[in-house]
Order: structure tokens, then sequence, then C-alpha cells
């Protein structure tokens, strides 16, 4: 998206696409698993625990956007124009990825 608005709309629509699709795969792969290895999960356990989900992955909601609004759309715009060449989109994906990454990983897994 970067820090302009102009096509913000078609943005949105292959990001809300892109993540129902990978949301798809996810509960198909569940549901897979569930029936050629039931051993990963716990017996009678629901298919979606809710348990699980406190005050962390409530809050986690808001600052989201605000977390991809800097590294996506200031670090990693900001870094298209450090690099030159061919790979400049490709290097500056994968530094900012690397340094989201890092910046979660102390949240453990679940955030990470």
């Amino acid at each position: 998206m970067g820090i302009g608005f102009d096509s913000i709309g078609s943005v949105m629509k292959r990001s809300v696409l892109i993540s129902a699709c990978i949301a798809a795969v996810m509960l198909i792969a569940k549901v897979v698993l569930i029936r050629i290895a039931p051993d990963m999960f716990p017996a009678g356990a629901p298919f979606f625990d809710f348990r699980r989900v406190g005050l962390q992955f409530i809050l986690y909601i808001y600052t989201a956007f605000i977390q991809e609004f800097i590294s996506r759309g200031i670090i990693q715009e900001s870094l298209t124009h450090v690099f030159e060449g061919r790979l400049s989109d490709v290097l500056a994906i994968g530094i900012t990825s690397l340094l989201f990454a890092a910046l979660h990983i102390h949240k453990g897994v679940n955030l990470f």
C-alpha cells in the first residue's frame, strides 16, 4: 500500500481476497489433519478453541493496522528507494519482513 492512498480500494480488495484464500486453505488443512492424523489434536477439543483468545489478541486487532502502516508503509517504502536494481523490491520486502518478525518474536509463536 505504501504511504499513498491513490489505489487503496484495489489494494484492500486484493488483501481481503488473499486473506480469505489463506484462511480457507488453513481451515481445509485442519479438517484434513483431523481426519488423517487425529492424534495431533486433543481428544474432544472443539474445532475453534476460543479460550486461547485473550486480551492481547483483542488489543492486537487495533494495533495491527499501526504496525503494518509503519513496517510496510514507511520502512518498506523507504527501503525501495535505498536499494537499486531489479531486486530492490524483493530486498525491501525481505528485510522489512525479517525486521517485523524480529520485533514480534518476544510474543511467542502465536503472535510471531
